[in-house]
């Protein structure tokens, strides 16, 4: 039941109300789109070029462009919120992202086209795109239409549904490859982007007076200072993972990461969600390390079902750990800034992750 207010601000009794689920599932998807591009583009375009160290170059290139794109807008992100209303910036945002992509489907649909400047220009604004609408959604929009006694919870709930997309965009990216192509693929991807956006564009939010003194660029919305350590710790987690997407190619793998994600969301719910300390970053660490002496064995690709199952557990515990230590370290009008931290930190430890991957895979 809602009640509202005279100034017309809603109030929840409970979390998942309607405007939540649509914003968790804009994130959700927003989120499976991106996971199967990274699956899927560099290695395509990759298999187009003549030579393997062209091959190398080429996906080497692919990676440093997503990893700096998704910092482009971030030091621009609280001016953008401020000086326009919010979620026209995330809905603008997701819809420059969707016409990437389409781009990125008429390149595969001309080879003629996959010039390296082209394809790494899109790679460059498909990554920026991303990463301001995923600041905006998660760090200001779930907050603003959350009420303040459920807003840990509600950044905890939807970035469990986006982690849940990491590992169905590579496989439903691998489904689809399998069984159409990689335009196709893109196709695909760029209709989850913008259903996405529609699910941001139908939920309403409340006018918000914008600060008198905003500056253009500030770390406001975009880096937690002071907790690099985490930040590294996190991203080196994540790089894992992003080493693991260079090198696989197995529906049944990315099949097993989800059920390590789920067993880790199990995990906590009988243990509970706010125990966030350092050990139990390390535990899920050893469960990553444990999973990657495994998978780098000389025993084979795919040494067994424990692998994935472990390096999902190890992943989805980390990315919710290190999310409510940075929630719990930052100031009470900072919760914005520590998400978007949580969220650079991964997605450029996935990055840093394929670049290591590609660069061994070739050498």
């Amino acid at each position: 039941m809602t009640v509202k207010l005279n100034t017309e601000t809603p109030i929840h009794n409970n979390l998942w109300y309607s405007g939540f689920v649509m914003l968790a599932l804009a994130g959700f998807l927003l989120t499976l789109s991106a996971y199967m591009l990274m699956a899927l583009l560099p290695l395509h375009i990759g298999a187009r070029m003549a030579s393997s160290a062209v091959i190398c170059q080429e996906q080497l290139l692919c990676a440093v462009t997503y990893a700096l794109g998704l910092f482009a807008f971030g030091p621009f992100c609280n001016w953008l919120t401020q000086r326009y209303r919010r979620g026209l910036v995330c809905v603008r945002a997701i819809e420059g992202y969707t016409l990437c992509v389409a781009a990125s489907w008429l390149v595969l649909k001309n080879p003629q086209w996959a010039i390296p400047l082209v394809i790494e220009v899109l790679r460059f604004f498909t990554a920026a795109c991303y990463g301001l609408a995923a600041i905006v959604l998660f760090g200001t929009l779930i907050v603003d239409k959350t009420e303040s006694v459920y807003r840990t919870r509600a950044n905890h709930s939807a970035a469990w549904l986006a982690r849940l997309g990491i590992a169905l965009g590579p496989l439903t990216a691998i489904v689809l490859f399998r069984h159409t192509s990689a335009a196709d693929v893109c196709l695909w991807a760029a209709l989850a982007g913008f259903a996405s956006a529609v699910l941001v564009r139908l939920v309403r939010f409340p006018f918000k007076t914008p600060e008198d003194d905003v500056h253009h660029m500030s770390f406001d919305r975009f880096m937690l200072g002071g907790e690099w350590h985490l930040f590294l710790f996190t991203a080196f987690s994540f790089a894992c993972y992003g080493y693991v997407l260079t090198m696989v190619s197995s529906v049944a793998f990315f099949a097993l990461v989800m059920v390590g994600f789920l067993w880790a969301l199990l995990t906590e719910r009988f243990m509970g969600t706010l125990n966030h300390g350092w050990t139990d970053l390390f535990v899920a660490f050893f469960f990553i390390l444990s999973a990657m002496s495994v998978f780098c064995s000389s025993s084979g690709m795919l040494p067994g079902y424990l692998t994935p199952c472990l390096l999902g557990g190890g992943v989805g515990m980390v990315g919710a750990r290190s999310q409510l230590m940075l929630i719990t370290h930052s100031d009470h009008c900072r919760r914005g800034t520590a998400i978007s931290t949580f969220f650079l930190a991964s997605e450029w430890g996935v990055a840093v992750g394929m670049f290591i991957g590609i660069a061994i895979k070739w050498a």
